[in-house]
C-alpha cells in the first residue's frame, strides 16, 4: 500500500487507437473493436494495481444487470474496503473516483 498523499507527477499513457483496430481485424478477423478505458484517481490505485482494478470491474460486469456505473461504484467501495482495512485509524481514506468509458470502433 502507498502512503497517502500529493502526487505531483501524472502517470500518462498515449495509445494509437486506430492501430489497435488494425491489430485486432488482423489477429480476430473481426471488423470491430471493443475498448474500455478505466480512470481512477490515487485512492483507487494506491490500494491496486491496474490489474486488479479492471478484474474487480470487469467481474462486477458479468452480471447482465450491471451497469458500468455500478461496476464502477462496486470498484470504489472496493478500494474504500482496503483503505479501511489496511491504514491506522489515524490514516484517512483517499478521494476514491474512478471513471469507465466504453467505446466500440468500427471497422470497414
Amino acid at each position: 500500500m502507498t502512503r497517502a498523499g500529493v502526487i505531483s507527477t501524472p502517470q500518462v499513457k498515449t495509445l494509437d487507437l486506430m492501430q489497435e483496430v488494425v491489430t485486432c481485424r488482423n489477429t480476430f478477423k473481426t471488423p470491430d473493436y471493443n475498448i474500455r478505458v478505466l480512470i481512477g484517481s490515487d485512492g483507487i490505485f494506491d490500494v491496486m494495481s491496474n490489474v486488479e482494478a479492471n478484474e474487480i470491474l470487469c467481474d462486477s460486469l458479468k452480471a447482465p444487470s450491471v451497469s458500468l456505473e455500478e461496476g464502477c461504484h462496486k470498484l470504489a467501495e472496493e478500494a474504500r474496503r482496503k483503505w479501511k482495512n489496511g491504514l491506522p485509524l489515524d490514516v484517512r481514506i483517499d478521494d476514491t473516483s474512478v471513471i469507465a468509458l466504453d467505446f466500440t470502433l468500427c471497422g470497414s
